[in-house]
């Protein structure tokens, strides 16, 4: 209980006198800290915070005397507040989103290294949805994502798309790969696992994915150049894929 209770805004001393008070009923400062186990010190401050909360009243006897306000009403009336604000977040979040917008194009220089799965396809997403050119891409895994689907359903209208995989991708991924054989040209290639994927002559390389996933982007030249001639090597040599 004390622990759900905390889930709510308030530290373990208010949660525990609060629950005092639900189940006591009315008391002093004195009893609270008796069938709380709060420290005397502390009920007063702790009868403050929680009246600031809206989790309890308070009586002016002599001495003063705390009652708790019923759980269903003061829960529901925090839920509110806090369904609220994040509304206000969410209005605030687009307002921000639509007034600053990052610049996010690459020095032909750079090369950025990014971590996380998420962030990976979420900049894989992009480069096929903003892709002008041919979509090359490399991979063991065959990723099904709605909002990836999406983008290359679209983008299979627009410009060519070819991948490469090895020979030797799970049987999970096989089942997954006759999606893609719809949309795309496919061809085993005599390789390692390499993943990535060259879009608009910007080169998305993972470099890792154990203990943590990590991948590369760049538009630098001379990586996207290398990428590129790696990949038409492995394209000349391949096979044609069969589901």
């Amino acid at each position: 209980m004390v622990s759900d209770l905390r889930q709510f805004g308030m530290n373990e001393y208010e949660a525990i006198s609060y629950a005092v008070l639900v189940g006591k009923g009315p008391l002093t400062a004195s009893l609270i800290s008796k069938y709380s186990k709060v420290p005397q010190s502390k009920v007063y401050e702790v009868m403050r915070s929680l009246q600031d909360k809206a989790f309890i009243e308070c009586f002016e006897t002599k001495p003063q005397r705390f009652k708790a306000i019923d759980p269903s009403l003061a829960l529901a009336e925090l839920v509110s507040k806090k369904r609220s604000l994040i509304n206000t977040l969410e209005q605030k979040a687009k307002q921000i989103a639509d007034s600053l917008k990052i610049q996010d194009s690459l020095d032909e220089q750079e090369v950025w290294v990014s971590k996380g799965k998420s962030i990976f396809l979420k900049k894989l997403i992009e480069a096929v949805r903003d892709s002008t050119e041919e979509i090359r891409i490399m991979t063991s895994d065959f990723i099904r994502n709605p909002d990836l689907d999406d983008a290359l359903m679209k983008a299979n209208k627009k410009v060519k798309i070819r991948i490469l995989c090895p020979a030797n991708i799970s049987e999970s991924s096989k089942v997954r790969s006759r999606w893609y054989n719809k949309i795309a040209d496919i061809k085993i290639a005599d390789s390692p696992n390499h993943n990535f994927i060259i879009s608009n002559n910007t080169a998305y390389i993972m470099t890792n994915d154990n203990p943590v996933f990590e991948f590369v982007t760049s538009s630098n030249k001379a990586i996207v150049n290398a990428v590129n001639h790696y990949f038409e090597h492995l394209w000349q040599c391949g096979d044609d894929f069969s589901d």
